[in-house]
């Protein structure tokens, strides 16, 4: 592990070093003028745009630069950056899960769904702008004892002016407190976009290798201090990999304008071409295999089979479940604009996929079910994405093949308002979908364990909004969900389709209070769930921290410090399987109530960003244990620091 990070240091290092022979004569200025020629001060400014794409209507959906101090501490574990509320199995690494309620439309693939906090997907990963080649490297190990390391690199630069290259890479790796507890994942993106007036381009690939200790949880979790607790498994583990290409690109029939805005250092377009034929290519292999130990047979579910099965190799058992999906769209656009005040697209779409499930005979063979298919659609969309009210309204059937009749329609609007020298920012949404559930919901074998059900479509209705006012430091959301034939991880190996209506309420608030240069950040959430037997949540989840921000030195130090807290209300939280790396339903054992306080101090000089971490301080006036999942406690005290660099110059 340490010489990989070597390598991985040494090659952020060099790539960064390239990016500063590549614009030696230019340094960062505040200004936000146009890329051009250097100014006769000898200096050009950065302007650099990152974007999510959506590759249904090629729009873009811009996002901020990480380059801000506020909450950097979080930057140590891929969960945190992405959902403040997040739970996980103890140490960094190991499958996560939310206490706030998600939707999840169509799980596809639920046996990787706990690592979406850690992967690169074409969804999360991000496209880039820069008008000089920009580097920024994140760092964060945690104490000797745990050996948590955290690594996230970011590299962008432009060929063209309307050509851009990007490279991330993120590790997620811990030792553990506990025996076999080890993880190491490791995530990869490359992306390439190419914006012309007259061909526009979008290509990602993403590959997540995520290794796996799978303990299945302390046996006895009285004391919070001892470190060789005794464990479920002993030598399992597990291995989850995915891989995705997606190419979106289009050809503009007329002309396009690129337009940049000095303002936000943005591109935009003004459309004079009257049309585009377009083409989007999909491709995504996910594979999940557990190889559990012969010394921990004992402690496993009752085996599903009567022979014995292993591997010709290492003499051991294997379950493994694998998925491929191969899907092609054209798609006919005509864009809003000078000629049309509204854009609108048709498009017809086909999806090939591939589902295996095996285990490993004691003939060395390979014994399993496939089930391939393929199926059709047609979609529509109209879309504003100019002036006033920008909004889209989409809608998908599936006309042949396994989801025939399905049916998903969707509706987001969004709109600024100013304020007070400022804009509050409006947003909503609303979806309906008729989804057939797909086959690893209803049909799954291992050796320990089966199911094979019958399940109706799935119908969710579902609507949202938000508020956000800047000038208040407020923001307002709320999500009501309403679900038929909701499917659910009841035990380890029966999944249940409830057939009744259940409705969710999911409300949040986040308001930050200041006073001179002390600070007071909070975020609050309160759910609501019509059957709590079905779908358990808890009712109340708060995160507060109190700061002093300030700069010192001439203002070359920027520095934040606090302390921060979390909690969630008590509830009966998920329990988790190392079989099938799922998380199902108990009424067992409740948890929650529970403050966690970390103290913080985060630091800026120039372009390095430092974090000192205190975490979970409570342990060191109690003995108490806290595991946010039943039989994974989190980890006691222990001490973290973590650097971020950037390099554009």
């Amino acid at each position: 592990m340490k010489l990989r990070l070597f390598f991985l240091l040494v090659f952020t290092f060099v790539i960064s070093l390239y990016a500063h022979v590549y614009a030696q004569d230019t340094t960062m200025t505040n200004s936000n003028k146009n890329f051009g020629p250097k100014k006769s001060s000898d200096t050009i400014s950065l302007h650099i745009r990152k974007w999510l794409f959506d590759e249904e209507i090629m729009a873009q959906h811009l996002l901020k630069p990480d380059t801000l101090l506020r909450n950097y501490h979080h930057k140590h574990n891929s969960v945190l950056t992405q959902n403040r509320f997040g739970h996980w199995l103890g140490n960094i690494g190991l499958p996560a899960t939310s206490p706030i309620f998600e939707l999840q439309k169509h799980n596809a693939f639920p046996f990787f769904a706990p690592y979406q906090y850690y992967a690169f997907t074409p969804e999360n990963t991000p496209f880039f702008n820069t008008n000089i080649p920009f580097t920024i490297a994140s760092y964060t190990m945690g104490s000797a004892k745990l050996k948590e390391n955290y690594l996230d690199v970011v590299f962008t630069r432009n060929i063209l002016p309307a050509w851009n290259f990007a490279l991330l890479y993120r590790l997620d790796s811990s030792n553990g407190k506990y025996a076999n507890q080890k993880t190491s994942n490791n995530s990869i993106a490359l992306t390439t976009n190419y914006t012309g007036g007259v061909y526009e381009a979008y290509l990602s690939f993403t590959f997540n290798k995520m290794n796996v200790r799978e303990n299945g949880g302390v046996l006895d979790s009285t004391d919070a201090s001892a470190e060789y607790l005794p464990v479920l498994l002993n030598d399992s583990k597990s291995s989850n990999r995915q891989i995705s290409f997606l190419l979106a690109h289009q050809l503009n029939i007329g002309h396009t304008d690129s337009i940049f805005n000095a303002i936000d250092s943005t591109y935009s377009s003004k459309h004079k071409h009257f049309g585009a034929l377009g083409h989007i290519f999909r491709f995504s292999q996910t594979h999940r295999a557990f190889t559990p130990a012969r010394s921990d047979f004992g402690s496993l579910p009752p085996r599903a089979v009567d022979s014995l099965f292993v591997d010709s190799v290492n003499t051991q058992i294997v379950d493994s479940v694998y998925r491929r999906v191969i899907e092609n769209v054209v798609k006919l656009q005509i864009p809003e604009g000078a000629h049309f005040r509204v854009g609108g697209q048709a498009y017809i779409g086909n999806r090939v996929v591939k589902y295996y499930n095996s285990i490993i005979d004691s003939t060395f063979s390979q014994f399993g079910a496939e089930d391939s298919y393929s199926t059709s659609y047609l979609g529509v969309a109209l879309f504003n994405r100019t002036k006033g009210w920008k909004w889209s309204a989409r809608g998908k059937y599936f006309f042949e093949g396994y989801n025939a009749e399905d049916l998903e329609i969707s509706f987001r609007v969004n709109k600024y308002f100013p304020y007070a020298g400022d804009s509050v920012k409006f947003s909503a949404t609303a979806s309906y979908t008729l989804n057939k559930p797909s086959i690893s919901e209803v049909r799954y074998f291992s050796n320990f364990g089966y199911w094979n059900i019958d399940a109706d479509k799935k119908t969710t209705l579902d609507a949202s909004f938000s508020l956000v006012i800047p000038k208040w430091q407020l923001g307002i959301s709320a999500n009501i969900a309403m679900m038929k034939n909701y499917i659910f991880m009841a035990t380890e190996f029966q999944p249940f389709q409830y057939n009744d209506y259940i409705q969710v309420l999911v409300a949040g608030v986040d308001k930050n209070f200041t006073l001179r240069n002390w600070h007071f950040d909070t975020k609050l959430r309160t759910q609501y769930s019509s059957n709590s037997r079905v779908l358990h949540l808890p009712k109340f989840l708060a995160i507060g921290s109190i700061y002093y921000q300030g700069y010192f030195f001439a203002k070359a130090l920027h520095l934040q410090i606090g302390i921060e807290g979390t909690y969630t209300s008590e509830y009966f939280a998920p329990v988790y399987s190392p079989v099938t790396g799922m998380f199902y339903h108990q009424t067992e054992t409740l948890t929650g109530n529970y403050p966690i306080a970390t103290a913080f101090v985060n630091m800026q000089i120039r372009r390095v960003r430092l974090h000192f971490m205190f975490e979970h301080l409570n342990t060191i006036f109690s003995d108490e244990i806290f595991s946010p999942i039943m039989n994974y406690p989190v980890a006691d005290f222990s001490f973290r620091f973590g650097a971020s660099f950037r390099f554009h110059d």
